[in-house]
């Protein structure tokens, strides 16, 4: 595993961090400014939702960047598109992962592949082409 691709894939999770929290300040002030204003409560219950879904993604990459706990799944590679790789897994299933270009260029179709992901936002951490030897069903 590349040291230097980790480092971008946490550099991006930093990047999505820091703009799921502004995201979350800033739908936390809408929410104050519209109930100071005495607005309708439908209004500030719609202003509420996303709230959650921004906390959500930001406990998410948080745990992922503080844990660094992440899993190794082997697989080949079925399709690739321009950033989505689709890999079937030892035991049958199908599993999608989104790529960065760099990622893409070192691999092949019909290949042998081994990938490095975080456990819960499942960013690509590293990619290792393993071959054609595995049999697949």
């Amino acid at each position: 595993m590349c040291s230097a691709k980790k480092s971008r894939t946490n550099k991006s999770l930093i990047i999505f961090l820091v703009l799921s929290i502004i995201m979350t300040v800033i739908s936390i002030l809408q929410v104050i400014i519209n109930m100071h204003e005495l607005r309708p409560v439908w209004l500030i219950a719609i202003l509420l939702i996303p709230i959650p879904i921004y906390v959500f993604v930001v406990v998410a990459i948080s745990l992922d960047l503080v844990k660094q706990d992440y899993l190794i799944i082997h697989g080949r590679i079925i399709t690739r598109s321009e950033n989505k790789i689709v890999v079937q897994l030892l035991n049958g299933k199908m599993k999608t992962f989104r790529l960065k270009n760099d990622f893409l260029d070192a691999i092949d179709v019909e290949n042998d592949i081994e990938i490095v992901f975080y456990k819960r936002t499942r960013a690509v951490i590293g990619l290792k082409n393993r071959g054609t030897h595995e049999k697949y069903t």
